[in-house]
C-alpha cells in the first residue's frame, strides 16, 4: 500500500499513512521549511517540488493520492475568488495528475484520492465551486458525468455519490471531537476509483479508536465562571508546563478577545505574520519547591527547583515552597500576585493541537513564524488518521480478494 501527498505541508498524510502501514512514496510542497521538516522525518520519501510541473504519467504510481489545495480563495475569511482564484485553482492540477496517472496505468492507479479543504468550499460562488469539485471527481472515471445542484441550493455537510465505476463521499470533521483541544472544522472527501463503492464505508460506516463524540467537557459558561476548573480533556493545551489553561481568540482587526471553551481557536497561517495574531492563553501557575544543596566543603550541587513535586524529604527541612495564591484582599495589589499569567500560544503547542508531537520540527533550524505558518496551513492528524485507517482496511481487503496490487 502506497501514498503520494500533494500540498504536503507538515506531513500529516505521510504520518497518518505510516501509522496505518501505508508507505509514503512521494510528496509535493513548495514551502522550504515544511519540506525540510518532512525530509528529516521521512528520509525515504521523494520530494517532487512544484505540482504544476509534475506529470502524473512520469512519477511512481501509488494507491492513494491526497491533496488539500490552498483554501484562501474559498475561505469566507478571504476574497472568495473561488476555484478560479490564483491559489485555489491549483485543485485542477491535482485532478490532472490523477488523470495522467490513471491513463498511464490503464486505470489501475491511484485507487483512491482524498481531498481536504475549508467549509467555505460549500458556499463559494453560491455552491457552484463544490459542485465543480464533485464533477471533476466523477469525471475521472466517467467523462460524461454531471452533478446537479441541491434542490435548495445548499450543500449538506455530508453526502455521497455512487457511480458504476466510482464513488465519492464527503463529510465535515471537527478536530475537537477527535482527541485534540482545538476547533478545526474541515471538509474531507474520499474518491474510490476501484468501482467497489467503498468511499462511504471509509467515511461513515465504521468506528475508530481515534474518535471522541463528546467535545472537551465543560461549557463556555462554565469556563467564564470557573476558569480554574477548565483544563483540557487530553492535556493538548497543557503542553509544555503544568496547571490549567484557558484560550482566548484574538481578533487583531478590532482588538476583541473572545474567551473560548477548553479548545483552541482554529489555527491559521496568519500566526506566522506576527505575535499579535497568535491566540492568548491564560495559564495557572504551578507550585515550585526550592532546595539549596550545600554538598561537601568547597561547593555543592546548587539549587534544585522542581515543579509540583517535592525533593526527597529528610529529617531536616531544607525546602522552600513557592505557591501562587489569589489575593485575600483584592483591593491590595501588593499582597500577593494572582495565580495566572497571560502569554501567546507557542509553536510547540500548535503542533500538539494538530495532533503532532511537540518536537516534530525541533531538529530543523527555523523561526517561530515559519512553524506557526506550517501548523496554520496544516491538517489535523487524528482526522486524517481516521480516514487512513479506513483506506488501509479497504486496500487490505482488496489484496485478500485479489483485486488490489
Amino acid at each position: 500500500m502506497t501514498l503520494g501527498s500533494l500540498f504536503d505541508g507538515s506531513g500529516t498524510c505521510p504520518l497518518a499513512a505510516t501509522i496505518c502501514g501505508i508507505t509514503p512514496v512521494w510528496a509535493s510542497e513548495i514551502e522550504p521549511f515544511p519540506v525540510a521538516v518532512t525530509t528529516k522525518r521521512f528520509p525515504n520519501m521523494k520530494h517532487l517540488g512544484d505540482l504544476t510541473k509534475i506529470n502524473g504519467a512520469e512519477i511512481e504510481p501509488v494507491d492513494i493520492i491526497t491533496f488539500g489545495s490552498p483554501c484562501q480563495d474559498l475561505s469566507i475569511a478571504g476574497k472568495r475568488a473561488g476555484l478560479n482564484g490564483n491559489r485555489s485553482s491549483l485543485f485542477f492540477h491535482a485532478i490532472r495528475i490523477v488523470k495522467e496517472m490513471r491513463e498511464k496505468t490503464n486505470g489501475k492507479y491511484p485507487r483512491y484520492a482524498v481531498y481536504e479543504n475549508v467549509l467555505g468550499a460549500f458556499s463559494s460562488n453560491s455552491g457552484d465551486d463544490f459542485r465543480e469539485v464533485l464533477r471533476q471527481f466523477c469525471q475521472i472515471c466517467d467523462p460524461s458525468a454531471d452533478v446537479p445542484r441541491p434542490d435548495n441550493g445548499k450543500w449538506l455537510h455530508d453526502g455521497c455519490i455512487m457511480g458504476e465505476s466510482y464513488s465519492v463521499a464527503w463529510r465535515v470533521l471537527d478536530a475537537q471531537y477527535w482527541g485534540v483541544a482545538a476547533r478545526r472544522r474541515r471538509l474531507y472527501a474520499v474518491l474510490d476509483l476501484t468501482g467497489g463503492g467503498s468511499a462511504p464505508k471509509v467515511l461513515f460506516e465504521r468506528e475508530s479508536l481515534q474518535q471522541h463524540f463528546e467535545p472537551l467537557e465543560q461549557t463556555r459558561e462554565a469556563s467564564a465562571t470557573h476558569p480554574a476548573e477548565c483544563s483540557t480533556g487530553n492535556d493538548s493545551l497543557v503542553g509544555l508546563g503544568c496547571g490549567v489553561r484557558v484560550a482566548f481568540d484574538n481578533h487583531p482587526q478590532d482588538a476583541r478577545y473572545t474567551q473560548l471553551d477548553k479548545v483552541c481557536p482554529t489555527l491559521t497561517a496568519r500566526y506566522g505574520t506576527g505575535g499579535n495574531n497568535v491566540p492568548i492563553v491564560t495559564e495557572q501557575l504551578s507550585s515550585y519547591t526550592l532546595q539549596i544543596r550545600a554538598g561537601c566543603e568547597g561547593g555543592g550541587k546548587g539549587a534544585l527547583i522542581q515543579v509540583e513535586k517535592s525533593a526527597t524529604l529528610s529529617t531536616v527541612q531544607t525546602q522552600t515552597l513557592f505557591t501562587p495564591t489569589t489575593p485575600a484582599d483584592k483591593t491590595n495589589p501588593y499582597e500577593k500576585l494572582p495565580p495566572w499569567i497571560v502569554r501567546r500560544l507557542t509553536p510547540q503547542e500548535c503542533a500538539m493541537l494538530q495532533g503532532f508531537p511537540p518536537d516534530w520540527a525541533a531538529d530543523v533550524p527555523h523561526t517561530d513564524s515559519a512553524e506557526y505558518k506550517m501548523w496554520g496551513n496544516g491538517m489535523a492528524l487524528p482526522c486524517m488518521l481516521y480516514i487512513m485507517e479506513g483506506l488501509a482496511a479497504e486496500l487490505s481487503k482488496g489484496a485478500e480478494d485479489g483485486t488490489s496490487s
